[in-house]
């Protein structure tokens, strides 16, 4: 916004009216006398030649008096287009500087709950029961959370941590490093194990690769990760950059110019030189046209993507371009509408802003403009798209003092009733280069009938940028987050050696790769301790993570929750089938034929986690050979049950059943049911007792009726009048033999 200080000193100094393209001889004089008025001014200044030739002000001032509109047009295109291309290239440049120099990075989020946060996810996970005391004892336990990662870049080399952390304790990490131009990565999690993961990508392309020419890809991506500068170097990009700016001033033609346009942005009026030019949909792709001719003779940007990055051969690159400019020719494109372009120009020949409109009767416009008067800064942007009412309004109000700003920033949507605001107090920004900077913001939304109030403060050590935040939402305070980024120059990553790692180099090897990393005992160890973090008791974290390791591994034998005799399963390769027919495949899936519950009968329905193993009362499923039915009399108590321990499903499966995503108790065909009540007295899954609420969900009608008592989320059971009640919480379950349910049943007739 500096540039804005000296734009009131030339305010008068813009000619108004329409400029042509024909000048009177007399125009051309008091333009000179007013081209050697500034130069003088210039000189007596102190600036002399100099100051005259670099002047900003002086040289906008020349062209526009002396240029065609045309010329004029393209001169400051050409000008801010100079200006952006070059900094484009710089920073390009000082990029490449900083990555051969190395780079250090951090990013982190961090979350402090409140009081009212954790009451607030115990009731809304309803843990309110026995069985869900460990949920109900991590979340008191709660105070903080934060993930982020750190990290070390330089050239094509790149090593770092990304961590979790629990109430202030390291809870998890993996270390990770790369080798870009090896295209070889690693990973391990020291909590875990020192061992490292490396994948060789490379190979595992190799490996895997259809086509004869993906080996150069390969070899050009990793020369580019070397030397980013051998692909395309700084002056390429600004090279490349001006040539199609070019191509588009001189494809611009019947351009307008008007002088010292009184432009309103908000409070505040404007002296801009407009410059408009009008355009069609088949001028827009005569203008493609033209880019693509260029493109297909441009010698740089062919090299780029024929020889640099073997994207293509010369013959594809040309036939692609030639396809493409084919399509524009053929292309049955408006010709009667026309699209007005505004530009807005400064008295410096900064464009300040730009707009377009077309001529239709239905209104369609855009407009995002800026202007400084004084200390008064104000923007603009809109856009109506055939309506009368804007389909978004952004306004900016902001004012300086001692180079901080402070103001607004609002935005409207085409509804009313929702609003976006912005306000923010002493913006500065203390470092340029990476863009740190110091505010104080409070983000207030009004969304229909809610309002909302985020007070942001923005921070930084001139090393790091902090944002953080309190959560209110109808003034109760849900905690605060904290946001952390920085970067630093100066790095030394390190890459570990393959010596002693699992290598993973062949795609048909990755399937259960853990099991080549780590034993089934480490992973236990490891998962014991990350609960015991989190604040499950001891015994329960060891079980836990007991059932977790033997799912991993396939070891159903040794998970605490099944008895090690139970299980006579042949899994290895020899001729000891278990099949029910007589082929000689080791597992057979063929349909079951078990017992099929009857009509009036009452019976478990299920899915298990995995949606792989199903039980809804018929004989096709090999759960059904270990299913106990109910014949319902009237009402009574009665038991249901489902089982795989049965010598007919571990014929089936190699493993029990995965934990549960539905479980009910249902009766179909049954007279009388209409006004059915169920109370689940008892649920015992493997010897170990759940609690069950009284108020499940019951639905019944004259020949049915069923009552639910547990869904997954993924189901999404959703009924009139709001969610499906749970009655009982069964996430935690893990791999199971046998469910048992006792019910009490009333209102039958």
């Amino acid at each position: 916004m500096a540039d804005y200080n000296d734009i009131n000193n030339y305010q008068g100094d813009v000619v108004s009216g329409v400029d042509v393209v024909k000048k009177s001889k007399k125009g051309l004089i008091i333009g000179g006398l007013a081209v050697v008025t500034a130069g003088a001014v210039a000189a007596v200044a102190g600036g002399g030649i100099a100051a005259y030739c670099l002047s900003d002000f002086v040289k906008n001032q020349v062209k526009l008096r002396v240029s065609s509109p045309e010329s004029y047009y393209a001169w400051v295109y050409e000008k801010n287009a100079d200006a952006a291309a070059n900094q484009i290239s710089t920073a390009y440049a000082r990029g490449l500087d900083k990555l051969e120099a190395g780079q250090q990075t951090k990013l982190s989020l961090r979350y402090d709950a409140t009081d009212e946060a954790r009451e607030w996810l115990i009731d809304e996970l309803d843990l309110d029961d026995e069985s869900d005391k460990d949920e109900r004892t991590v979340l008191n336990n709660f105070k903080n959370i934060t993930i982020g990662g750190e990290g070390s870049s330089r050239d094509s080399l790149i090593s770092g941590k990304l961590y979790a952390d629990w109430n202030d304790e390291r809870l998890v990490s993996a270390d990770i490093a790369t080798d870009n131009s090896a295209m070889e990565y690693f990973v391990r999690v020291p909590e875990l194990t020192d061992r490292w993961i490396a994948v060789e990508a490379g190979k595992l392309i190799e490996n895997d690769s259809y086509y004869s020419g993906e080996q150069e890809v390969i070899d050009a991506y990793k020369k580019a990760v070397q030397d980013p500068r051998s692909v395309i170097s700084p002056e390429e990009i600004e090279e490349i950059a001006h040539r199609y700016i070019k191509v588009w001033n001189e494809s611009v033609e019947d351009v307008k110019l008007e002088k010292k346009q009184t432009v309103t942005i908000n409070d505040i009026e404007m002296n801009y030189t407009v410059v408009s030019v009008d355009l069609t949909e088949k001028k827009f792709d005569e203008i493609a046209v033209k880019m693509l001719e260029t493109a297909k003779d441009d010698a740089l940007l062919k090299e780029i993507v024929v020889d640099r990055l073997h994207n293509m051969d010369d013959d594809e690159y040309a036939e692609k371009i030639d396809d493409a400019i084919e399509d524009f020719k053929d292309s049955n494109t408006d010709d009667d509408t026309v699209l007005t372009m505004d530009t807005y120009i400064d008295a410096k020949g900064v464009i300040r802003g730009f707009g377009c409109h077309t001529d239709n009767e239905e209104r369609e416009e855009f407009l995002a403009i800026i202007g400084k008067q004084g200390d008064k800064v104000r923007g603009e942007c809109y856009m109506y798209d055939s309506d009368d009412e804007p389909e978004f309004t952004i306004t900016l109000t902001a004012e300086e003092s001692d180079k901080k700003y402070s103001g607004s920033l609002e935005f409207k949507f085409d509804d009313e009733d929702e609003m976006w605001t912005l306000d923010f107090n002493d913006f500065e920004i203390v470092d340029e280069e990476y863009g740190y900077f110091n505010a104080s913001t409070v983000l207030n939304i009004k969304d229909y009938d809610d309002e909302y109030m985020i007070p942001l403060e923005f921070s930084t050590d001139k090393q790091s940028q902090s944002v953080s935040g309190d959560i209110v939402i109808d003034g109760t305070n849900y905690g605060t987050l904290t946001l952390t980024a920085g970067l630093q120059t100066g790095a030394e990553p390190t890459i570990p050696s393959k010596n002693g790692a699992l290598v993973i180099d062949d795609m048909d090897n990755t399937e259960d790769f853990w099991k080549d990393y780590v034993s089934q005992d480490e992973m236990e160890k490891f998962l014991t301790d990350l609960f015991k973090k989190l604040g499950i008791s001891d015994k329960d974290a060891a079980d836990y993570a007991n059932g977790c390791a033997a799912e991993m591994y396939n070891d159903w034998s040794s998970s605490s929750y099944y008895d090690d005799d139970d299980y006579g399963w042949d899994i290895d390769d020899d001729d000891d089938d278990h099949d029910s027919d007589d082929d000689n495949d080791d597992f057979d899936f063929d349909i079951a034929d078990g017992p099929s519950v009857k009509d009036g009968q009452a019976y478990l329905m299920l899915y298990d986690k995995d949606m792989t193993e199903y039980f809804y009362g018929d004989g096709s499923s090999y759960l059904s050979y270990g299913a106990k039915y109910a014949d319902i009399k009237g009402d009574g108590t009665y038991t249901v049950s489902v089982s795989a321990d049965t010598p007919e499903f571990r014929e089936h499966s190699t493993a029990m059943p995965n934990g549960l995503g539905i479980l009910m108790i249902g009766c179909e065909n049954i007279k009388g049911a209409e006004n059915a009540k169920v109370e689940v007295t008892s649920l015992d899954i493997d010897g170990k007792k759940y609690e069950v609420s009284k108020d499940i969900t019951t639905e019944a009608d004259e020949e049915f009726f069923a009552a639910l008592l547990y869904s997954a989320s993924y189901f999404d059971l959703v009924e009139d009048d709001g969610d499906y009640k749970n009655g009982v919480d069964l996430s935690d379950v893990q791999a199971w033999k046998t469910i048992t349910v006792t019910f009490k049943l009333t209102g039958m007739k």
